[in-house]
């Protein structure tokens, strides 16, 4: 036994002996990991940092030497603009040049800001635009050819980002459209009655707040469970928060919806005003806004027009034009004879005996009345003697929408001529340019980005070749958000017109339309026959032109 524990104590101190160099070998290990660890979580911090991503380097554009019109200040000459990110950063004639920045040389030609549409059809996509835009349409590129940036599409205006969607939707919930017709007295009534009530509404609710900031604890805060549907949609329009759109042409209609207007305190935007000239001075007092077609004469109602006779109630907004000309066709059956065509005007479907079933005065024609001791009708004059009462409106062409055929000037391709036109009447030219730019953008309640070119708005602005009202005039380049989407010379389908290269398909210069030189004679060359007659042959010869035969002798 003794041998045995000897034995046993023999192993135990060899195991002792054996474990301490280990134990002193794991002592230095932990000592250099200690030493070691400040490095590693240095390289691990450096690996953090570099897999965070970089912060987007700034994006600039520089717009050189053009003649820039701000619209809403002076024509700056030879200036040059400088952008940030799609923003207007600065406008002088010495910018410093950010390194990397993409210049555009535009000397000798004339930058206005983009074009505001206050209606379209097709050019963008319905509403949300955000997910129902075709990016690369040729509507868009028409549009942007056209100078078109900014666009109403159903109740959202949007841009033309073409490309991209990245910031392309700009203000959503514009207007209400109200129902104030003379032939629906029920719903005028039952418009005023719903309007006093949202209005009683909204002095309880200020007596309310009053008494609470007062300490008064047990006031009671009015019901508001009863304000959805049509009633909420009331109250944004008191508050200001959208404005009220409706179509009117004749004298008493406008004044009648301009009356109600003034009385609740909401903003009224009449489109149409056939004859609002005569009443200009009282508009102007009573703060409306207009969208007019200088060119429409005629006093039969577009679709915008039709839904004041429809049967789905006394409002009717914020849905997508199309999409609503769908239902009120499907449930008014005695306007389905009122037809928009592709390019968004109004056909007539049938004949002019299906118009007696409308009121007289809307089908009264295009001229003064004689029946009337007042100023009435249509007038090219519309549009000065508004803008000299102080009335603000926007120009849109009698199409929304955008086509190759037809006459030029009819639609949104060509939104400046429509203006011109205006010019025609005795409008000022610098308030033709505003109808299509910033006042068109007031109206929409979008000027704080778009309608002008300033300071901290958004970079959307058209380079031109000539004066914009001009028929001959051609956008070079157009911008949005401060990007190059449109450069005629690179589409293919304007490129040929007087290039800029002065290179192309023809080396002469044109323009557009061309000079096909003189008309054709339109005097026949044979003259009609007298009635019983036979026509006579061509190749067959005069009588005076055949040659004398000799007369046959007698008996012969």
């Amino acid at each position: 036994m003794k041998i045995f524990f000897k034995t046993m104590n023999l192993v135990l101190m060899a195991a002792l002996l054996l474990a301490c160099p280990a134990y002193g070998q794991d002592e230095k290990k932990n000592r250099k990991g200690d030493a070691a660890a400040p490095a590693e979580s240095e390289k691990k911090d450096e690996e953090k940092k570099s897999d965070k991503p970089e912060e987007p380097k700034d994006k600039y554009l520089v717009l050189k030497g053009g003649d820039v019109y701000t619209v809403t200040g002076p024509v700056l000459r030879n200036t040059t603009i400088l952008v940030k990110n799609g923003v207007i950063e600065d406008l002088s004639r010495e910018v410093e040049i950010p390194e990397g920045a993409e210049v555009l040389d535009a000397t000798g030609y004339k930058v206005y800001p983009g074009l505001v549409a206050v209606s379209s059809s097709r050019i963008v996509g319905r509403e949300p635009p955000e997910h129902t835009t075709d990016i690369y349409d040729l509507n868009m590129i028409l549009g942007l050819s056209g100078g078109l940036t900014s666009v109403l599409t159903g109740n959202t205006v949007a841009k033309l980002t073409y490309g991209t969607l990245d910031d392309m939707v700009v203000k959503r919930g514009i207007f209400t459209t109200i129902r104030y017709a003379r032939s629906s007295p029920k719903a005028r009534l039952d418009l005023r009655n719903d309007l006093e009530r949202v209005r009683a509404y909204m002095r309880d609710l200020a007596a309310w707040q009053a008494a609470r900031s007062a300490g008064d604890k047990d006031a009671k805060e009015p019901d508001k469970k009863w304000l959805t549907g049509k009633y909420a949609t009331y109250l944004s329009l008191l508050k200001g928060e959208m404005a009220a759109l409706v179509s009117a042409d004749a004298t008493q209609d406008i004044r009648d919806i301009s009356d109600l207007a003034h009385h609740y305190g909401f903003r009224l935007v009449i489109r149409g005003g056939l004859e609002a000239w005569t009443l200009a001075s009282e508009l102007g007092r009573k703060q409306v806004s207009m969208i007019l077609t200088p060119r429409r004469k005629s006093t039969r109602r577009m679709y915008a027009e039709i839904q004041d006779d429809c049967d789905c109630g006394p409002i009717c907004g914020g849905h997508d034009v199309d999409e609503e000309q769908e239902q009120h066709e499907s449930e008014a059956e005695k306007h389905r004879r009122i037809h928009r065509n592709e390019e968004g005007a109004a056909d007539i479907m049938e004949g002019e005996d299906e118009f007696e079933e409308l009121d007289e005065e809307t089908l009264r024609g295009t001229w003064n009345d004689p029946r009337l001791n007042r100023p009435s009708g249509w007038t090219i004059e519309n549009a000065s003697i508004l803008y000299n009462s102080g009335v603000p409106f926007a120009i849109i062409p009698s199409s929304s929408g955008i086509s190759l055929g037809g006459i030029a000037g009819r639609d949104n391709l060509m939104l400046p001529m429509e203006a011109a036109f205006a010019v025609r009447g005795g409008l000022p030219e610098k308030a033709a340019l505003e109808a299509i730019t910033i006042n068109a953008a007031r109206i929409l309640g979008v000027d704080r980005w778009v309608g002008s070119i300033e300071k901290g708005k958004a970079a959307d602005f058209i380079v031109c070749d000539g004066d914009i009202l001009h028929y001959k005039t051609m956008v070079q380049w157009s911008v949005v958000n401060g990007r190059i989407v449109y450069d005629k010379e690179k589409e293919p389908l304007f490129a040929h017109i007087r290039p800029r290269s002065g290179e192309g398909t023809s080396k002469t210069t044109e323009y557009w339309p061309r000079d096909f030189g003189p008309m054709p004679s339109f005097v026949p060359e044979i003259e009609p026959p007298e009635p019983g007659k036979e026509t006579p042959d061509p190749e067959e010869p005069k009588e005076k032109d055949k040659p004398d035969q000799p007369k046959p002798e007698p008996g012969k």
